[in-house]
């Protein structure tokens, strides 16, 4: 029987999403996958996902989705159709955008994006170029106004990376809270992944102070005023 609790969770790049959906496949009553989508367009992702659905023996089913993953025109009509059909939607947005793009170059360059080993506490450091650092926080901000764009226009849970899921101590919460909007039980949960850039920004970046000369001549530099830009 095709699970009875449906949910995507709607996420973009280094906000967290593996880890939240680590921690909700740690429920024994749900099946949470990655990204269905990430490979390559799907022509028919209904399709797909009802062929996935005969597979899952739990109660409750969901994946991760980025927008565009099925075909950028196609993003609002495909979560609009899935909300139709019951399925329910979790969103997950980073507030930073400093320390998300940051986060997105550094795994660039250092070829790990997600870290089970905890080897995220050694001492490396990245050197990021300026002029590309400032680029890459212009798209974290057009894909953030994208997000939100979308989103505005669909019931859905709210999930805030630094509220969260930044720390351990917050994902119990977290992951009950999500479970309770999906209309499951509390259950403990656990996960294998760590932060991949757990230290601060000035530690793991060798020009530190270059980049933050750049950002300071720009609006972005607002958000090296946030404590969780470190």
């Amino acid at each position: 029987m095709p699970p009875e609790i449906r949910f995507v969770i709607v996420a973009g790049l280094r906000t967290g999403s593996t880890l939240l959906v680590d921690l909700l496949d740690s429920h024994p009553e749900v099946r949470c996958e990655g990204e269905l989508f990430a490979a390559s367009a799907c022509p028919s992702p209904g399709d797909y996902l009802r062929e996935r659905l005969r597979t899952v023996a739990a109660r409750a089913y969901g994946f991760h989705c980025k927008l565009g993953q099925v075909d950028s025109p196609m993003s609002w009509t495909f979560l609009k159709e899935l909300h139709a059909a019951g399925w329910r939607i979790v969103h997950v947005r980073r507030r930073n955008l400093l320390r998300q793009a940051a986060s997105a170059m550094i795994a660039q360059q250092r070829g790990v994006w997600h870290d089970r080993s905890g080897a995220n506490a050694a001492a490396w450091q990245v050197h990021l170029d300026s002029k590309r650092f400032l680029q890459a926080l212009g798209h974290a901000e057009l894909a953030d106004i994208a997000y939100r764009a979308v989103m505005d226009r669909l019931p859905h849970l709210l999930v805030r990376y630094e509220d969260d899921l930044l720390r351990p101590e917050f994902h119990q919460a977290t992951a009950d809270r999500i479970f309770h909007f999906l209309g499951l039980p509390a259950a403990p949960v656990t996960a294998r992944y760590c932060r991949s850039v757990s230290r601060p920004l000035a530690d793991c970046i060798a020009n530190f102070d270059e980049v933050v000369r750049a950002v300071r001549k720009t609006r972005y530099g607002r958000f090296l005023d946030d404590p969780e830009y470190a």
